[in-house]
This record gives structure tokens, sequence and C-alpha cells, in this order.
């Protein structure tokens, strides 16, 4: 399920060797992941696996970010954040699907390793 201790090194790995994050960079994406894990109450594996239910999280993770955030900008920023750590997520897992799902503000471009 999810982002499971296991799941979590091997992806922290990739995001290092295949999106040249740096380690602290890769270590905040897996913490956004659990984070919208925990707080929305769902699988991100699961979330990830298709089209429709990326449009879900994507939605879901907006919300929660309007919910949470005192300013506009602030909303913006999380949503932002959230949606390009599960896109991230969802690149790992299932890369031949991700590449038509749109980025953290609603672009789809993005490099296909």
């Amino acid at each position: 399920m999810g982002l499971l201790k296991e799941n979590r090194k091997e992806f922290e790995a990739w995001l290092t060797e295949q999106m040249n994050y740096s380690r602290v960079s890769a270590k905040d994406c897996c913490s956004r992941c659990k984070r919208i894990e925990k707080v929305l109450g769902i699988d991100l594996e699961f979330a990830v696996s298709s089209a429709r239910e990326y449009e879900k999280l994507s939605d879901a993770i907006n919300q929660y970010s309007i919910e949470t955030s005192n300013t506009k900008e602030s909303a913006y920023t999380l949503s932002g954040t959230l949606r390009r750590a599960a896109k991230c997520f969802a690149m790992y897992k299932t890369p031949s699907l991700a590449k038509d799902y749109k980025t953290a503000h609603g672009r789809f471009r993005y490099r296909v390793f």
C-alpha cells in the first residue's frame, strides 16, 4: 500500500538517480507523498494508477490546500508542491500513464525518462 518504508527508499533513490534531485529534495518529496496519504486518507499508489484516479487526487489536493491555507497564495503554493510530489510518484510508479497526467498547475509537459 502506498509509500511503505521499502518503497520510500526505492523512490528516494529513483528521485536522486533519475530525476537528479538532491538527497534533501528527494526526502522532501517523499515526505510530501506521505503527507498526501495521511491527510487525504488514500493509497497514493492507487491514486496514480489511472487518469481518472489522478484527477480525483488532484482535486482532493486542491481542496485540502484551500481548507488549510490562510491566503490564496499559500494555497496555490501548497497545492503545487503536493501535486508535484504526487506527479513524481506517478512518474516513478506508472511512467507510461504519468506522461499524460497534468503537472502541478495544469500543463502536461515534463521530461520522460
